[in-house]
């Protein structure tokens, strides 16, 4: 068993040697085996994981995209096969001229439209609908073509930049209400091409296959597995699959970065599974461990508090002399209360809006001020210290009680995933030593790991699905 923790040392527990979640934390490249013929032979190849996958003549890359309703969360590979996350905060700011100080990193979705042509000064035309019919009709007859440019509407700030220059919170809620919001999709499009500049890409054109992770209680039950609603699923192919994103990244040097996109398909899943499933599996399709047969796995999200069940039963085989394993995966699901956003943030800024005699508190604002343990108010920084420790002591003894209620399960291994993780790390630590809980029987994800673990399990099911069929 291996007790990892990496470079963040607030991950602690077991972690299955050579699985997806493995390699994230050690930073490790994931490489896979190929076999090529060459001169009639077999030839074995190890190569990096692909970070596409060849589809309908498209070279599509492969993401996964977390809808958390504390902000998407996206990871991919990078060109050398290893995992690459970024974690972005849903607040957007259009971007101001600045009479000091730098601009920071701007994002714009650029719009492509035909390019004004030269008009003859005697030419009439009563409307525009009138010219573009003429100018159609001229191109069809001169066999000229129509020429285009991209237009800006403007340049924004998002992430911790928007928070800074007081910024606005995109709405929370269920996948259709946030996508209700044009800017919504526009953000997640911002967040795939901030994931792909991290990743080391270059600009240009690229088709992309996104496996979102959606929220458990918009997932169904079916006789082939679960399946996202129908009208949530229409909603966000509307949002993401009808055009080609152009999005254009300036850094504070005035450098810029462009991304064409096309989102050409989508692969939903459930938030929650996706954390077990990179724990769980080797990139080569192969369990990670065979040992543990039952995980008691609690997401501790933004707006809920999940339990899955799981129970896990391999059945060995060999293959061409080499030993195998089939896995059969059943899992139960349940909300077993509220997220952090509901059950601590929430109360925490009502707190501070009738300490400080605020009429309006945005949430991002809030929530960096639980963090960070101060707030500017009036010009002056004020500590919150007090007001932190007084709500998580009354706020989240309750979801810690929520946690663990129920029978109590010795035989299972625990995992405990989400933000909440992060935030009541000292308390969840305590509860598991009173239950004589040792790290290798359970897994506390860390700061730098908790966020984006779905994304990561989401990349993993997306590899699996695109490579195996499985």
């Amino acid at each position: 068993m291996a007790q990892v923790v990496g470079q963040d040392p607030q991950t602690v527990g077991y972690i299955p040697e050579r699985s997806y979640l493995w390699h994230f934390i050690q930073q490790k490249e994931i490489k896979i085996q190929i076999v090529e013929s060459a001169n009639g032979q077999k030839v074995p190849h190890i190569i990096a994981v692909p970070s596409w996958v060849r589809s309908r003549n498209m070279q599509l890359y492969k993401v996964g995209l977390d809808l958390g309703n504390n902000g998407p969360k996206a990871a991919m590979f990078d060109s050398n096969g290893r995992i690459v996350v970024n974690h972005m905060q849903a607040v957007v700011k259009a971007v101001q001229d600045l009479a000091a100080g730098e601009m920071g990193t701007t994002y714009e979705e650029l719009i492509l439209q035909p390019k004004p042509k030269p008009q003859d000064e005697n030419t009439a035309v009563d409307t525009a609908e009138n010219e573009s019919v003429l100018t159609a009709i001229k191109n069809k007859l001169t066999g000229q073509k129509e020429e285009y440019e991209e237009i800006s509407p403007g340049k924004i700030w998002i992430d911790q930049q928007a928070v800074d220059n007081d910024g606005v919170s995109l709405s929370k809620g269920t996948t259709r209400a946030r996508l209700s919001d044009p800017r919504y999709a526009q953000f997640l499009m911002f967040t795939i091409a901030n994931l792909f500049e991290k990743a080391g890409y270059p600009s240009g054109d690229y088709d992309v296959l996104v496996a979102p992770g959606m929220p458990n209680e918009e997932m169904v039950e079916t006789a082939t597995g679960s399946q996202l609603d129908e009208e949530t699923q229409k909603a966000l192919s509307s949002a993401l699959c009808t055009k080609r994103w152009r999005i254009r990244i300036t850094d504070p040097y005035g450098r810029s970065k462009q991304f064409n996109f096309k989102v050409a398909d989508l692969a939903p899943g459930p938030q929650s599974y996706a954390g077990f499933y990179a724990w769980q599996f080797r990139p080569d399709g192969q369990p990670a461990q065979t040992i543990i047969n039952e995980i008691l796995l609690a997401d501790l999200g933004a707006n809920d508090l999940h339990e899955l069940g799981i129970r896990l039963k391999f059945q060995e085989k060999v293959i061409n002399g080499e030993k195998r394993y089939d896995v059969a995966v059943s899992a139960t699901r349940e909300r077993k209360g509220n997220g952090i956003i509901l059950a601590i943030m929430q109360p925490f800024a009502k707190r501070l809006k009738r300490q400080y005699g605020l009429e309006e508190l945005d949430d991002a604002i809030a929530q960096q001020a639980f963090f960070k343990r101060e707030i500017t108010v009036g010009g002056f920084r004020e500590d919150v210290s007090a007001l932190v420790e007084a709500v998580k002591a009354e706020e989240g003894a309750k979801v810690i009680t929520d946690v663990f209620k129920g029978p109590a399960r010795p035989r299972s291994f625990y995992m405990l995933e989400g933000g909440g993780n992060v935030l009541l790390r000292e308390d969840l630590v305590e509860k598991l030593k009173s239950l004589r809980r040792t790290p290798k029987t359970y897994l506390l994800m860390g700061a730098q790991h908790a966020s984006p673990l779905n994304a990561v399990g989401l990349l993993a099911i997306l590899d699996q699905m695109c490579r195996y069929g499985q």
